[in-house]
């Protein structure tokens, strides 16, 4: 078939594309997985049929109806139902983020048995969907206007929710869509956290190109590879995390499937993983920076010759991104500071419940992203740290990033996570937890970072066999942190003799 994502602002028109699309071309393959395969039109049918049965039940208008069904698939169907009844949706189906910030629901769906929580709980039922065909809303407007609620932690583990109206969900959908490694009519395997606003995206310029979705059981490494195997996607969507084991597993089992290009989203990709994934597995990795209130910020290609380690990428066409001071002066070019970036408001999330504040998450008209970095002149955005793990010691800005890189070269060394803590006299030791195949001593680590110039001693150093990790698949770095809360009543000074050398 031969068809474009709808680039449009409308839901009448974003949805009676999807109608005309599923029309014409009703034997084509939408969804496949272990389950089963899925055709265009049956997706598309059972999205019109159930938004008929909501609205007889009058599950319709500014309702706030959240989705606690155990099927995925089956959550992302009743989500159009819902917003082609102009529903205000709750895309995520944890509870208790909803109870800890204080939104109300109206109504849970759910296909489990009985109410969910002792809350307003309708039971979704398989006469729902009888997709017929030709699809026809026979009579069912389809709204002007919806939104939906996502959920995101960034890096400090405490989940906001984050409200979207329809044009700024439709306004990703249509510009990601455009892009060109985004590719059209291809198989599309999203094995990233199924209820995050990226993937929803994602899964929507998959559908409105008449791509065929490929589900995964699971978001483990043996499942991400059985359905490259199976399936050959062309695109895949993956956490770093996830994709470092990918790789690591196909190290000692290689298979001859390569997928032509892969997204990476979620955390920074270190370039060791992308020099890695592109020799073993992938031709081209795109790796993209952003926050789910803005979406992208920059992008960049394993293609492209990015001189910075640092760098990821070239900030987009329509965002806008410069460094601050702490005092919310703007910098110029190429000086180090608070990244921040600015986006048309309309497409910005809005934080929603009782610790929201007035639900903006623009400052003056920018969204403080939370890192330390620069852009130079020619628009390529380099990320140092984050800002609230920057270690000032002895009045010295410390970014564990540069520290980390630098401990990654200790031979043996796969992973680094850095941060500082504050000891008994208020000022902070800098620790270091590390994954390495081997034992390496606290003055060894210290000597390789002498000897690499690097001017920052460690004062504590733990081996683990690996990091805390968020939902999100980023370090958490409270729990590094809390690792060493009683380990850090050690010197300032710290002392190495050049006999400690590592081997």
């Amino acid at each position: 078939m031969t068809t474009k994502p709808a680039h449009t602002q409308s839901p009448k028109a974003f949805f009676g594309h999807l109608i005309d699309l599923a029309n014409a071309y009703p034997d084509a393959l939408a969804l496949c997985s272990d389950s089963g395969m899925t055709s265009l039109s049956d997706l598309i049918g059972n999205v019109v049929s159930a938004a008929k049965v909501l609205r007889k039940k009058n599950v319709r208008g500014r309702r706030t109806v959240c989705l606690c069904c155990n099927n995925p698939d089956l959550n992302f169907v009743l989500a159009l139902s819902l917003m082609i009844n102009g529903c205000r949706v709750g895309y995520s189906k944890d509870i208790s983020i909803y109870k800890a910030t204080g939104v109300k629901i109206d109504l849970f769906l759910t296909d489990k048995s009985g109410k969910v929580d002792d809350l307003p709980t309708m039971a979704v039922s398989q006469e729902w969907f009888q997709p017929k065909k030709p699809i026809a809303t026979l009579g069912l407007p389809i709204a002007q206007d919806f939104s939906a609620i996502f959920t995101s932690s960034g890096s400090t583990g405490r989940p906001k929710l984050i409200e979207f109206s329809a044009r700024a969900i439709l306004h990703r959908i249509g510009t990601k869509g455009q892009d060109a490694y985004f590719p059209s009519q291809k198989r599309f395997l999203l094995s990233a956290g199924r209820s995050s606003l990226s993937v929803f995206v994602d899964t929507m310029v998959a559908v409105a190109a008449g791509g065929v979705l490929i589900n995964t059981p699971a978001n483990s490494s043996p499942a991400v590879i059985a359905a490259i195997q199976r399936y050959c996607p062309s695109y895949v969507l993956i956490a770093p995390a996830l994709l470092a084991e990918v790789i690591d597993d196909l190290k000692t089992r290689p298979i001859r499937t390569r997928v032509p290009v892969a997204r990476v989203t979620g955390a920074f990709c270190p370039p060791a993983l992308v020099k890695d994934a592109v020799e073993v597995l992938i031709d081209e990795i795109v790796t993209s920076y952003g926050a789910t209130e803005v979406a992208r910020i920059a992008w960049k290609s394993s293609t492209e010759n990015v001189a910075e380690e640092r760098c990821v990428g070239k900030v987009i066409d329509g965002v806008e991104a410069a460094a601050f001071t702490d005092d919310n002066v703007q910098l110029p070019a190429g000086q180090e500071g608070l990244i921040r970036a600015r986006v048309a408001p309309e497409i910005v999330g809005r934080y929603i419940g009782k610790d929201a504040g007035n639900g903006s998450a623009l400052i003056d008209g920018w969204f403080p992203t939370g890192d330390i970095g620069r852009v130079s002149d020619d628009g390529y955005l380099t990320i140092l740290g984050r800002s609230s793990v920057v270690i000032n010691y002895g009045g010295n800005k410390l970014h564990p990033g540069f520290l980390e890189q630098a401990l990654l070269g200790i031979d043996g060394v796969s992973a680094a996570a850095v941060v500082g803590v504050e000891a008994p006299d208020g000022f902070p030791r800098i620790c270091a937890a590390i994954v390495s195949d081997r034992e390496i001593g606290l003055d060894a680590a210290n000597w390789h970072l002498i000897k690499t110039e690097f001017e920052f001693p460690v004062h504590v150093l733990k081996h683990v066999e690996t990091f805390p990790k968020l939902v999100s698949g980023k370090v958490d770095i409270s729990a590094i942190r809390e690792m060493f809360s009683q380990d850090v009543d050690v010197p300032m000074i710290v002392t190495v003799s050049e006999n400690t050398a590592p081997d």
